[in-house]
C-alpha cells in the first residue's frame, strides 16, 4: 500500500475514535448542564412567593408574599418596598444565556461567589418547596457602561457563570452584611393636603413609638 494513502487512512481512524469516544474537539468547553442552573431555568418566576436573602454575618432577610403583597417577615412582618420586589425579580428574569467562567471550589473567592463573600438568594413558592437558590458575587469588568455583567453559581453547583443582570443591586448585595431596613416600604401612607389630621403615632415591636405631626409653618 502506498505509504501516504496508509498515513491518511490511520488519521481518519483516529479521527473516527476521537468522534465516537472523545466527543466532539469543543466538548470540553461545553459544560453538561447543571443541576443548579436547570432548576433555575425551569423555574416559573411568578409561583416565587418567599424570597431569603442572606449575605454576610447579619441575619437573613425573609421576603414574604401573602394575599398579593409582599413582607418583610424577619422585620416583625412591616410591609416590603414593591418596587424593591419588582427589581428583585426583574433582574432574575434578566438572566439568560450563563457563560462559564469557572468549574473549580478553589475559583469561587475570585469570584465572590463563597460563603463568606457571596449573597446568597433562596427562591420558594406557596407551599414552602425551594424553587431554586443563587450565590450572587462580584460585578464582572465589562468595556459596556450601559449593562451590568455578574458572577454567579446555582445551587449547590461547583461552576461560576457570568450572566447580563444587575441582580446585585436589585436584591441590594453591595454591602458586607445584609440589612432588612432596605427592603421595607419606607411610605406608609400620604395625608391630603387638606386632611384635618395633624399627627400620627406609629407602634414598634420592641421599640419606641414614633409620633409624627403636622405643624404649621411659621413666616
Amino acid at each position: 500500500m502506498n505509504k501516504p494513502i496508509a498515513v491518511t487512512l490511520v488519521v481518519l481512524v483516529l479521527l473516527v475514535l476521537v468522534y465516537f469516544f472523545g466527543g466532539s474537539p469543543d466538548s470540553e468547553n461545553v459544560p453538561e448542564e447543571t443541576a443548579g442552573l436547570k432548576a433555575f431555568q425551569e423555574m416559573n418566576l411568578d409561583e416565587v412567593a418567599k424570597i431569603v436573602i442572606a449575605k454576610g454575618k447579619a441575619e437573613p432577610v425573609e421576603l414574604v408574599k401573602r394575599d398579593g403583597t409582599w413582607y418583610v417577615a424577619s422585620r416583625w412582618d412591616f410591609e416590603a418596598d414593591p418596587e424593591r420586589i419588582e427589581k428583585i425579580l426583574g433582574g432574575l428574569r434578566k438572566i439568560e444565556s450563563p457563560a462559564l467562567v469557572g468549574e473549580r471550589d478553589a475559583s469561587h473567592p475570585d469570584f465572590e461567589v463563597n460563603d463568606i463573600k457571596g449573597g446568597f438568594l433562596t427562591l420558594f413558592d406557596r407551599e414552602g418547596k425551594k424553587l431554586s437558590r443563587l450565590v450572587i458575587g462580584k460585578t464582572a469588568p465589562s468595556a459596556n457602561f450601559r449593562v451590568a455583567d455578574v458572577f454567579v453559581r446555582f445551587g449547590d453547583d461547583k461552576e461560576t457563570f457570568r450572566v447580563r443582570s444587575d441582580i446585585r443591586g436589585d436584591a441590594n448585595l453591595y454591602s458586607s452584611d445584609v440589612e432588612a431596613k432596605r427592603y421595607l416600604k419606607t411610605k406608609l401612607f400620604e395625608l391630603d393636603e387638606g386632611s384635618e389630621i395633624v399627627s400620627v403615632r406609629i407602634q414598634r415591636p420592641g421599640e419606641d413609638d414614633l409620633l409624627v405631626e403636622r405643624r404649621s409653618r411659621v413666616k
